[in-house]
């Protein structure tokens, strides 16, 4: 009786042991990417900060015309974005290597990625967004694409802009640099900082 309690009790552990080691074949074993959560977020963040200038700029343009949304973004652009990312508890920005305000003008290591989004947009590469660490703070970007209504301000003088939209361009903007776009062309990128 001895013997078959210390068997009962050897077999009873290597039971115990082999159930609790789980499975032995890793190659069925599916390896995924981490997540990059931030990233993810931040793309929330950027899409939400589109839809509300978008729809602000869709109701000025319908409301006051072309020229009249030109005073809706040089006057309500930053001041929405500003809120998008106050209540996102983020940073928001939009910068470009040919802005229209001078204070979106992207500079390195923003100026690069601006660089790799236009090489990918020309070699049909799909755009998403990438973290960046500059100055010890984290970065992400996304894209902005042009579309047909960004080209009543942003497409070729004289063809996609009409000349009374260009005048109050010209005006507000005097050193302008955001024209001569085509649509599916890479305008700036979208900077989210987490706080």
């Amino acid at each position: 009786m001895n013997k078959h309690f210390v068997f009962t009790v050897i077999v009873a552990l290597l039971f115990a042991f082999i159930g609790c080691s789980g499975p032995t074949n890793t190659s069925t074993t599916e390896h995924k990417p981490p997540v990059d959560t931030d990233l993810q977020l931040g793309k929330e963040i950027a899409l939400a900060t589109k839809a509300v200038l978008g729809k602000h700029l869709t109701h000025a343009i319908q409301t006051k015309g072309t020229a009249g949304a030109v005073d809706f973004c040089s006057l309500q652009a930053i001041s929405l974005t500003d809120s998008v990312g106050f209540v996102k508890h983020a940073k928001v920005s939009r910068l470009s290597d040919l802005p229209r305000n001078p204070n979106n003008f992207a500079s390195e290591p923003f100026l690069s990625q601006i660089s790799t989004y236009k090489t990918q947009l020309l070699n049909g590469d799909k755009l998403n967004g990438n973290s960046i660490l500059h100055e010890g703070k984290e970065y992400r970007c996304y894209p902005i694409v042009t579309n047909g209504m960004c080209l009543q301000c942003h497409g070729k003088k004289g063809t996609d802009i009409a000349p009374e939209t260009l005048k109050v361009l010209n005006e507000k903007y005097p050193n302008d640099l955001a024209t001569g776009y085509s649509a599916n062309q890479l305008r700036g990128i979208w900077v989210v900082q987490m706080n």
